[in-house]
């Protein structure tokens, strides 16, 4: 738990391992009690943490198959895993289809690809690389007031205060299930739209993956306004794109 508040994912998903391990370990006992509810607990915390990290990982498959096996263990009784099941199940599918989106984009198929996108979105409004690269398409196929609402929707994203998300964050791992449909992100919305907490997988916030993300996408949004003839959020745009990587003399 304290490893999935740092964003140690590798290492939180690692001891929830040997959790279960210990577990099927205890249980193969002589004198094992097979619905000790202490053991249960424990199992099922120790699969929604993991499932959770998972989806941070965006490894949505294995996220999947974590859930799916709390909810057994609950025999469908616990609304809140079944209902974190389904979430995980859409982030899945939206994740499937953006990477088909992708596919799309990078073989010339604009349109195809932006209507691929617009039906992950869809499943999932706040999956944060679906937006990114939607945006992309748009200034490709030069809709140019769709690409900078894009992108503002995507840096909203991102500006995304971490103590807000460590919140959520916080009331999964008291539950040991519950919360994963704020903790992963939600809300409703298209092109313009941000939902509360982003979705999908994120970079940290500080790292320099997350930060090619955001200048990646602040002069996107400057080239996209400067054709607009908005010189001014042009500028401003690519200002704080040169402040992100003051070395990039194309950036200049």
């Amino acid at each position: 738990a304290c490893y999935l508040q740092l964003g140690e994912l590798v290492r939180c998903i690692e001891d929830c391992d040997q959790l279960m391990q210990r577990l099927d370990e205890e249980s193969m006992h002589a004198n094992a009690n097979p619905n000790d509810p202490v053991k249960l607990a424990m199992r099922l915390k120790a699969l929604a943490r993991r499932g959770t990290a998972l989806c941070q990982q965006g490894n949505y498959g294995d996220a999947v198959g974590d859930y799916r096996l709390a909810v057994t263990l609950t025999d469908l009784g616990d609304a809140s895993l079944v209902a974190d099941l389904r979430r995980v199940m859409g982030l899945a599918k939206c994740s499937e289809l953006k990477k088909k989106a992708d596919g799309e984009f990078g073989a010339g198929q604009l349109e195809a690809a932006l209507e691929t996108y617009g039906e992950a979105l869809k499943v999932e409004p706040g999956f944060v690389s679906a937006i990114s690269n939607r945006a992309a398409c748009l200034l490709a196929l030069g809709r140019l007031e769709e690409c900078v609402d894009d992108c503002s929707a995507a840096l909203d994203l991102l500006a995304v205060a971490p103590d807000q998300i460590q919140k959520m964050d916080k009331t999964m791992i008291e539950s040991g299930g519950t919360g994963i449909n704020a903790n992963v992100g939600g809300g409703s919305g298209g092109s313009g739209a941000q939902p509360a907490l982003p979705s999908g997988p994120v970079p940290p916030v500080g790292s320099a993956k997350r930060r090619t993300w955001v200048l990646k996408t602040v002069a996107r949004r400057g080239t996209a306004n400067a054709a607009l003839g908005r010189v001014a959020d042009a500028v401003e745009d690519y200002e704080l794109a040169c402040r992100l990587d003051p070395e990039d003399v194309t950036l200049k």
